[in-house]
């Protein structure tokens, strides 16, 4: 975030809306909030502080059924990782994380992160 703002990414392989479009940049909004008022993160556990933050302020579309329970072990194994590729791979998917030829860790759910962090703020957690 050298220029003090987070720019919104989109998948190519994704189907645009003006709906995902929205919601992706005011995501994107958010993010760059969060970063100006709190250290950058650096682990699994201060991203997901941050995707919470996201995820509480913009949280218009129902979470997908994802496997909570594996998802949750899988964080408290990595929570104070810095590993890019167990981040990136946590929050994306093994699908992803292939794609760019990163390693995979058994995250079968694409996006299966970010919908942990909404179901974390649906349950208060």
């Amino acid at each position: 975030m050298n220029r003090q703002f987070c720019t919104p990414f989109f998948w190519t392989s994704e189907t645009f809306t003006t709906a995902i479009i929205k919601e992706r940049t005011l995501e994107y909004a958010f993010r760059t909030i969060y970063r100006a008022t709190n250290p950058t993160p650096e682990t699994l556990g201060e991203h997901i502080e941050q995707e919470k933050f996201v995820a509480k302020n913009n949280n218009k579309e129902p979470v997908r059924k994802i496997d909570i329970v594996a998802l949750d072990l899988f964080f408290k194994q990595y929570r104070h990782s810095e590993s890019y590729h167990i981040i990136f791979n946590f929050f994306y998917g093994d699908n992803a994380s292939t794609f760019m030829q990163f390693p995979t860790f058994g995250v079968k759910k694409d996006m299966a992160g970010f919908e942990y962090t909404k179901q974390l703020c649906q349950t208060g957690t």
